[in-house]
């Protein structure tokens, strides 16, 4: 009954970009907390650990450019991995850049 309405809004411009986001076969596993007991809402584990980022892009407004994105992209990952590891990210990331000039294989985060 709710995707049916969703599926199916008003016109306004919001409505139509709503419905635009849950057409196709992308759509299924969408409201299964609706229709399955026990099912959480949101997935908040994995909101949490990436909100930081986007709260960081709102407020710098992110780069203008192909290369500080990557950059940016990767320094990211970096700094969520040592979180979650438990990591110093300060060390790891000097670690990392005194054995790339003393060309050696710098210390891993990957699990």
């Amino acid at each position: 009954m709710f995707l049916a309405g969703v599926l199916r809004p008003p016109e306004p411009p919001e409505c139509r970009k709503i419905k635009k986001r849950f057409a196709g076969k992308d759509r299924e596993g969408s409201f299964l907390f609706l229709e399955v007991e026990g099912v959480e809402p949101t997935n908040n584990s994995t909101e949490q650990k990436i909100r930081f980022v986007v709260l960081d892009r709102r407020v710098t407004q992110g780069t203008n450019r192909d290369a500080g994105r990557r950059f940016y992209e990767r320094i990211r990952t970096v700094v969520a991995r040592c979180i979650c590891q438990g990591k110093n990210i300060f060390k790891f990331l000097t670690q990392s850049l005194k054995a790339h000039d003393a060309n050696t294989s710098p210390s891993s985060i990957l699990p």
